[in-house]
């Protein structure tokens, strides 16, 4: 066993998965995700999906097979390696680049996930007086930047970037992701403080920092939080614009949340749409989704943050 696959199933669950080993069984009310490692062969033929973001630093690729068994993510961005992805768990096989870790937390257990029932979203989530939240958007959006001023509020971190929905009893549930936010440094500077100092890198050629918030972290997340709403974000360039909460109604939020999907248009490759649908029209008889419309500007996070409370 690699020292990075030890470190992994040392790590704290994640979304509600406990990442194990072969002897291992999870906690209670948990799942339990097996990692190992092997050898995979590079998919050859026709990809059932394949995604490419070709953003402004790097590119995002993407590539998803249906195998015997399970699906074979193929992963060519800033790290590069393979993810099969079956019931019991991921198998990975990974060539360099950005830790497999970096991906795992993120496509990687969202299709294991989805696969499984529980519809992950584009979202960081924090929880307050044991009620959560989600800040629901696309990248580059302000999802971080809105969550870190949050925290500063003494709001507590539950995940960033990603959101899985889990059902329990008559709620929907937010487990907390690892204990971490990934900044850039124009935003890291303010709101990060010495922690983004300290941060580490996420990938090897750029600036942005993964910054460890383990002292931050909700502390009834072991149990999942009810989550109460999801405020999608609207950010506008008028830095005197008002702030406005405006209800969404189902149809829209629909919309919205098959939009803001982690596996994006993968589901449709898989076959998950139809029971997709279902779940989303589940989630949203009971939970809120709310357009937050807020103006740009660092300065304005402060007027933000408190009409969300």
């Amino acid at each position: 066993m690699t020292a990075a696959f030890r470190e992994h199933l040392e790590a704290d669950c994640l979304h509600g998965v406990c990442l194990l080993g072969d002897d291992t069984a999870p906690p209670n009310g948990l799942l339990g995700l097996r990692l190992s490692s092997r050898t995979i062969e590079k998919p050859s033929g026709r990809a059932a999906w394949i995604f490419v973001d070709r953003g402004e630093r790097y590119t995002t690729r993407f590539e998803l097979h249906e195998k015997p068994g399970g699906w074979l993510l193929d992963v060519d961005c800033e790290g590069r390696g393979r993810f099969f992805i079956h019931p019991a768990g991921i198998d990975i096989d990974w060539e360099g680049g950005t830790g497999f870790g970096h991906y795992l937390q993120s496509i990687g257990i969202a299709i294991w996930l989805e696969l499984r029932g529980i519809i992950c979203l584009h979202a960081n989530a924090l929880e307050h007086n044991g009620r959560a939240i989600g800040l629901l958007a696309p990248s580059r959006m302000g999802k971080t930047t809105l969550a870190a001023k949050l925290l500063d509020n003494g709001w507590a971190f539950l995940t960033d970037d990603m959101l899985a929905l889990h059902k329990r009893a008559s709620s929907w549930v937010v487990y907390p992701s690892w204990p971490q936010m990934r900044m850039w440094p124009d935003i890291g500077a303010v709101l990060g403080g010495p922690a983004f100092e300290q941060g580490v890198p996420v990938h090897r050629r750029f600036s942005k920092r993964s910054v460890g918030l383990a002292g931050r972290r909700s502390p009834n997340g072991k149990t999942g939080v009810h989550i109460e709403t999801l405020y999608v974000l609207d950010r506008v360039r008028d830095a005197s614009a008002p702030v406005m909460l405006t209800p969404v109604d189902s149809a829209e939020a629909a919309i919205l949340l098959v939009r803001n999907s982690i596996i994006g248009s993968a589901s449709a490759a898989m076959g998950l749409q139809r029971r997709r649908l279902a779940l989303i029209s589940a989630i949203l008889a009971e939970v809120n989704v709310i357009r937050l419309r807020y103006p740009d500007g660092l300065m304005n996070l402060g007027l933000v943050s408190n009409t969300i409370e």
